[in-house]
């Protein structure tokens, strides 16, 4: 009778802890599941979070070739939050990151990139900001998908008559909800266009540059977490009421990379006065600053308590 009793005992025991050790594996899974991506991307979700994102221009391309798989790999290691990149298709349909449409200044090679295929614009080397060879080669879309897989966002430019074929990379890697796509339609429009973005979730940011536009998006059943914005001067109309519709409702991506784009309050005057620069875009409702000193930059919010 005693032998039976404790045998039960024994039998709960070991059934109370394969419950716990199972409960424990499985909260692991779930911690491991849950990505530095995904949390970047809970707070462009969430506009009214009052961090900052800081979007590299290129990846860091002061420090390696841009839209190489080195210049992303830098903003990972510095702590950026988007990498910007560009696409373009080649010859044989594959997408590689590449700004301009030929190889001219960027490789050791010469033409247009729809006229090479994938292989032979794999044979040329990358440019650095100088103008000199590097090692390293041209990454395909795919590539630079797998290397920020849950590490940063991507934020893909020139790549909206590319969409369904960016689709196809992204779910091939699975790398759906990390990514932002940008384009000058609306997003009512792009989503009709393209009806998977909105099935699996992949995320677009319109530019919007005029009232119009401005309007259409304020009355829109459909409204995007991030909007990309540029000016020449701070007396716009476009960011004034776009800076006093997002409080809580979107993100203004702000673009400090020339002074064209953000009313002079650009990256070289952050040199040397950044509450007049990044500290005048963020006031004026920056949620996102794509910027070409992403070392600075991050340095400066987390000074102002605006980044992680």
């Amino acid at each position: 009778m005693l032998k039976d009793n404790l045998m039960n005992i024994y039998k709960e025991i070991l059934i109370t802890v394969a419950s716990i050790s199972l409960a424990a594996l499985q909260s692991s899974v779930c911690v491991a599941q849950y990505s530095k991506a995904d949390t970047l991307m809970a707070i462009y979700n969430n506009p009214a979070d009052k961090q900052v994102l800081v979007a590299a221009h290129r990846g860091d391309w002061r420090n390696a070739p841009e839209n190489s798989l080195q210049a992303i790999s830098f903003c990972i290691e510095m702590g950026v939050d988007i990498a910007e990149i560009d696409v373009r298709p080649t010859k044989d349909g594959h997408l590689v990151l590449m700004h301009d449409k030929s190889v001219d200044r960027m490789t050791n090679g010469k033409g247009e990139i729809k006229d090479f295929t994938l292989e032979q614009l794999q044979s040329l080397f990358l440019k650095n900001a100088y103008g000199m060879p590097t090692r390293f080669k041209i990454p395909t879309l795919r590539d630079a998908l797998l290397l920020a897989k849950g590490k940063i966002i991507l934020f893909i430019d020139k790549g909206y008559e590319n969409i369904p074929e960016i689709i196809a990379d992204l779910i091939k890697t699975g790398t759906e909800h990390q990514v932002l796509l940008e384009g000058k339609k609306t997003l009512s429009e792009t989503l009709s266009t393209y009806p998977d973005l909105k099935r699996l979730g992949i995320k677009y940011m319109p530019r919007v540059n005029n009232d119009d536009q401005v309007t259409e998006l304020l009355t829109s059943p459909q409204k995007p977490e991030a909007i990309i914005l540029a000016f020449q001067k701070e007396q716009n109309s476009v960011l004034q009421q776009l800076a006093a519709a997002n409080k809580n409702s979107y993100r203004l991506m702000v673009n400090t990379l020339w002074p064209e784009t953000c009313a002079g309050h650009d990256d070289d005057l952050a040199i040397t006065d950044p509450d007049g620069s990044w500290g005048w875009a963020v006031k004026n409702g920056a949620g996102i600053i794509c910027t070409d000193r992403p070392a600075l930059l991050i340095n400066y919010l987390r000074k102002k308590n605006l980044h992680q």
